[in-house]
């Protein structure tokens, strides 16, 4: 009896035990293509995909793992422009598509992106099911606008690599997220990637060619290299309700680096380096930040803020910019940074801001520390380093 409860336990242990569907594209498998792999699956199990290119419209639509077998050569998942549009089968996105310049389309002009372009509605894979996984493999498509969708919670994307084909200033391909909890980790992304909606969006170790555009979500974004992408704009967008965290990431691009903006916005931004853009961290619209140990250096401007929320600069590193940090509102605190052999300024307060600069070093700019005559700055504690002879 105790032999047969034993057999009976390991029986049943073994069907609960995720099965292996494998497809082959040269027939040596269960399936042969994707949707039928992902057909002879169950909840929990992998679907395995021997190398290959798979041309073909893909849906996730049970909580299992598309794994790619990378062992003997590439495996990669490409649609075409015959592709269903993503917004078919959950709802029209266009008030939450990234596009224009790199800039989030403007909800005020239904159709049209910021630069007055006809707004794109992508096609392309999906990936619907809570609990799924898509890991090791490639998802290419063409130009204009296709894009992967992924609507569900507790998403993971694990070492893929998602590309586009053709070229021209307005070729995009993005990821639009919207559900709830998902996770992009080891991957590499060419094209800009949108984060929306309810849930947390995490990012790590990530390589992306693109704007990351944040809207009404909150995300974390941890040392992932983010560099310009085919619309060559701003490294990270953040507007609406948005609470962000922005940790070790390396960012260079055309537009600004760290983009905060709108009244909803709250970010922490620490150990981020910004090199080589227009601007390292810009703040406006009543976005709040606070942003330590951060390095801003070759930027035309190391950090500017237009808002009227009191964020915090503290212990950044912000050296050969064309302009430091400028403060044009709000009573930002600024305390205890490096600001160095910036050409222009390296601490500009200017119109009506009020910030506490306390305690920060200030050597070799073109002018070390500049307030405006509107405005109103409490500074004290300021080292000053003598102009060499």
């Amino acid at each position: 009896l105790a032999l047969l409860t034993v057999g009976t336990l390991f029986v049943g242990a073994q069907l609960l035990l995720p099965r292996t569907i494998v497809v082959d594209p040269d027939g040596n498998g269960d399936a042969t293509t994707v949707m039928a792999g992902i057909a002879l699956a169950g909840d929990g199990d992998i679907v395995l995909l021997r190398p290959g290119e798979y041309v073909e419209d893909v849906v996730v639509d049970k909580a299992i793992t598309l794994r790619g077998d990378r062992t003997s050569g590439p495996v990669t998942i490409r649609f075409t422009v015959a592709s269903p549009r993503a917004s078919d089968f959950s709802g029209d996105l266009r008030h939450r598509y990234v596009g224009g310049g790199g800039r989030l389309h403007s909800t005020a002009t239904p159709g049209l992106n910021l630069d007055g372009q006809p707004l794109k509605r992508p096609r392309g894979p999906l990936v619907v099911a809570d609990g799924s996984a898509v890991e090791s493999l490639a998802i290419a498509g063409p130009r204009d606008g296709l894009a992967l969708r992924v609507s569900a919670e507790r998403v993971t994307l694990d070492d893929v690599e998602i590309g586009f084909d053709g070229s021209g200033d307005r070729d995009v391909i993005s990821i639009l997220a919207d559900g709830g909890d998902i996770t992009i980790e080891d991957s590499s992304i060419e094209g800009d990637l949108f984060l929306g909606g309810h849930g947390t969006k995490d990012l790590r170790r990530n390589a992306i060619a693109g704007e990351i555009g944040i809207r009404d979500t909150d995300a974390r974004l941890v040392e992932n290299e983010i560099r310009r992408g085919p619309l060559h704009g701003s490294g990270v967008s953040v507007q609406g309700d948005s609470v962000v965290t922005l940790d070790g990431n390396d960012i260079q691009v055309r537009g600004r680096g760290i983009n905060l903006a709108g009244d909803g916005v709250r970010g922490s931004v620490t150990n981020n380096v910004v090199t080589d853009s227009e601007a390292g961290l810009y703040l406006q619209e009543g976005a709040f930040a606070t942003a330590e140990q951060n390095t801003f250096v070759g930027n035309d401007m190391g950090i500017r803020s237009r808002s009227a929320a009191t964020s915090r600069l503290r212990n950044n590193t912000v050296e050969r910019n064309g302009a430091g940090i400028i403060l044009s509102a709000g009573s930002t605190e600024v305390s205890g940074n490096r600001i160095a052999g910036n050409r222009n300024m390296g601490i500009g307060v200017l119109e009506e801001a009020s910030p506490v600069v306390a305690d920060n070093e200030l050597c070799a700019n073109g002018t070390d520390l500049f307030v405006a005559e509107t405005a109103n700055a409490d500074s004290s504690g300021n080292v000053i380093c003598p102009v060499a002879e």
